[in-house]
């Protein structure tokens, strides 16, 4: 193995050095057992570790093998149940089948057929320069697959239950109302939330935002196409794409869009792009006849494959890390530590 490839052990070391350790118990027995708070914030993190070694880092260098749910099940870091899997141990296995699922030797996983389980809006300015470090997402209820025998309408009334989903969701986190936001781009994605499942990934944009409230796209695009860590001064140490991990299923799309944007290239797929005006027109109608759709909160998924229009921006997902704050290098802005749902 080449000496700049951080080895499997190195990079899971470093990995739960930087996203569990802080979320265990600063006094901790191998008798106790932890709040079912700590419980599920250490599963969560574990769940991230899991997923960037196994599908992430085996992208980037697939001659690593792959670790199942044993080689991460350390006593010092899971919460142990006589009977059955810890709330970790589930996490682990989850991510382990996910990772599996979206197989490193392909370019792009292939969400075909997948239901939808969720949608995520990436939020950008009027002059496409800057988006939102929050990530507006809305869980489905009754996960939807895409159906190529349905009727026209019934596609149309299913395409627009889903939009309303993420008026919803960005009106949630942001308050904004759909009024003022214009649908520039739809994007089918793969999901990180659950095995073989897949979201519905919107950027849109919104006069309200102001430059001092979002984060230039090109630095979060330049960020995403970076390793996992580096090494400094002889040890392996994380670097900023890992905590903006939860981004990742959008990273080919929104550096697709930074491109064309630069430099006027075609959409993804060659289509030509509705008017935005067009859009939101039939959006506004077709959403005064539907009745809506069962909303839950208990699935998330997410990854890539395109389905419309042109232009966009990034919005990001709050952090459950507690008082950690980091600088991106060139903006100076702050952002939020890594999420994993």
């Amino acid at each position: 193995m080449a000496s700049d490839v951080c080895r499997s052990e190195d990079l899971v070391r470093a990995l739960m050095e930087y996203l569990v350790d802080p979320r265990l118990p600063f006094r901790f027995s191998a008798n106790d057992t932890p709040d079912l708070s700590v419980q599920q914030a250490v599963a969560k993190q574990m769940y991230a570790v899991v997923l960037l070694y196994n599908y992430y880092h085996r992208k980037q260098h697939p001659e690593l093998e792959f670790l199942d749910v044993v080689a991460f099940c350390d006593p010092k870091e899971l919460n142990g149940i006589k009977d059955g899997l810890s709330v970790t141990e589930k996490a682990i296995r989850d991510a382990c089948d996910i990772s599996s699922a979206l197989d490193t030797s392909k370019d792009v996983p292939n969400t075909e057929g997948w239901p939808i389980s969720k949608v995520a809006v990436l939020l950008i300015d009027s002059k496409n320069e800057n988006c939102l470090l929050q990530f507006a997402e809305k869980k489905v209820g009754n996960k939807r697959k895409r159906n190529s025998r349905k009727s026209i309408d019934e596609k149309n009334a299913d395409d627009n239950g889903f939009l309303q989903l993420a008026f919803d969701a960005v009106k949630e986190v942001t308050g904004i109302n759909s009024s003022d936001l214009v649908v520039l781009e739809t994007h089918r994605v793969y999901s990180l939330s659950k095995e073989k499942t897949a979201a519905l990934f919107y950027m849109m944009q919104c006069g309200s935002i102001s430059e001092s409230e979002g984060i230039p796209v090109e630095d979060v695009v330049n960020i995403l196409q970076g390793p996992l860590v580096e090494k400094t001064c002889g040890s392996w140490t994380i670097t900023p794409v890992v905590e903006y991990y939860h981004m990742h299923p959008y990273a080919r799309i929104i550096s697709h869009w930074f491109l064309r944007k630069c430099s006027s290239m075609p959409s993804l797929d060659g289509i030509n792009s509705q008017s935005t005006k067009e859009i939101t027109e039939s959006i506004a109608r077709n959403l005064l006849e539907l009745k809506g759709i069962e909303k839950d909160l208990d699935h998330v998924d997410m990854h890539c494959q395109t389905i419309d229009n042109s232009c966009g921006r990034v919005a990001n997902e709050n952090s459950d890390s507690n008082n950690k704050k980091y600088k991106h290098s060139s903006s100076g802005k702050e952002a939020s530590p890594v999420n994993i749902y």
